[in-house]
């Protein structure tokens, strides 16, 4: 006699309130993380519209353009920080 046993067949689904639960917390987390970091969006000299954030207290900047991914600063960052910092 032979059984035909499955991966998945040992593997329990999550419950209706656990998928529930979990979406409530991806949602919380994401509120949270929001509420941390400010975002603006900066045209580059192409065109091109970029998303510049930092924290809520104006330490940790971030760019998602090539320069800043390559060196670590940006001129889209450094207009951002002149705006807030009101240099």
């Amino acid at each position: 006699m032979s059984v035909d046993w499955k991966h998945s067949d040992w593997i329990r689904k999550p419950s209706k309130m656990e998928t529930y639960l979990r979406e409530q917390q991806k949602k919380l987390a994401k509120t949270i993380k929001d509420e941390a970091r400010q975002a603006f969006k900066v045209e580059g000299s192409k065109g091109n519209v970029y998303s510049v954030t930092c924290d809520k207290n104006h330490d940790n900047w971030g760019c998602t353009c090539p320069g800043f991914n390559f060196r670590g600063k940006c001129k889209h960052v450094s207009k951002i920080q002149k705006t807030t910092q009101g240099g």
